[in-house]
Formats: structure tokens, C-alpha cells, sequence
């Protein structure tokens, strides 16, 4: 599961195919907001144009952590409360795709309150991220087969 190494430090191919999804989504949004598409809503213009990092740091910290802390203390407690060192275990940390939607729906609700988007505002954020979040399943779809 090891994509490379450098030292004693391991880069797991799954997290490697995530690293790159935030990438393009990074750049996606980038892109999107460079295009002024959305001049007419100020609210999301200004989130695309100087709220990115804001976006894909609570996207990851939502999914991440909060996904994290919902699998040890909900799906594996018995395991985990014999074995706290596995917690931080990064080689077993794996996730569904429906946990991954729902993490980044708690996380745009999240950077909706701080921008204070409208719904249809938040729509339109959630439609630009659905569009890369695919490109991120296919990868590792990918990896799955050259496994």
C-alpha cells in the first residue's frame, strides 16, 4: 500500500490520490473564480476568489479529523480502546465514498456559516465541489486496479 518512502517516512498511495484530488480542486476553484462567473452573487465570488484556502483546509480537517474521530469512537471503540496508538495508525485509515460526501457537506455547512452564504449560495458551492470530488474516486479506482 506503500506508494514511496523517504526515510522512515511511508506516502501511502490512497493518500497520495487524496493529496492530489485537494490539488485539483484547489485549482478548480481557483480557476472558477478567475472566470467571474459568479459576479452576480458577491458572496460566492469572494469565496472563490479569496476564500479557497478556507474552503479546502475546513474540507480536510472536516474530513479527516471529524471522519477519524466518528470511526474509532463509533464503528471500532472496543479495538481502539485496547489499542490507542492505532488511532494515529495512518496505514489503516481508509473511507467510503458516501462518508467522504457527507464530511464535505458538514464542511461547506461549516464555511457557509463563516461566509455567510445564502442556501442557494451553498448549492453552488456544493455543485462546484461535486464536480472534483469524482475525480478523486476515480483515482483511487484507479489505484485499485493497478493494485
Amino acid at each position: 500500500m506503500t506508494a514511496f518512502s523517504i526515510g522512515w517516512i511511508h506516502v501511502y498511495r490512497y493518500w497520495l490520490f487524496y493529496f492530489i484530488t485537494c490539488l485539483i480542486g484547489y485549482w478548480f476553484l481557483w480557476w472558477v473564480g478567475q472566470q467571474k462567473w459568479f459576479e452576480n452573487r458577491p458572496w460566492v465570488q469572494r469565496l472563490l476568489t479569496q476564500g479557497i484556502d478556507d474552503l479546502i483546509l475546513w474540507t480536510i480537517i472536516w474530513v479527516l479529523v471529524w471522519w477519524r474521530l466518528w470511526h474509532v469512537f463509533i464503528y471500532e471503540r472496543p479495538y481502539y480502546s485496547t489499542h490507542i496508538a492505532e488511532i494515529f495508525a495512518v496505514r489503516k485509515w481508509w473511507m467510503s465514498f458516501v462518508w467522504w460526501i457527507i464530511w464535505v457537506i458538514c464542511a461547506i455547512f461549516y464555511v457557509e456559516r463563516i461566509y455567510k452564504l445564502s442556501r442557494k449560495e451553498f448549492f453552488i458551492i456544493f455543485d462546484l465541489l461535486l464536480l472534483v470530488i469524482p475525480i478523486g474516486i476515480v483515482l483511487g479506482r484507479i489505484w485499485n486496479f493497478l493494485n
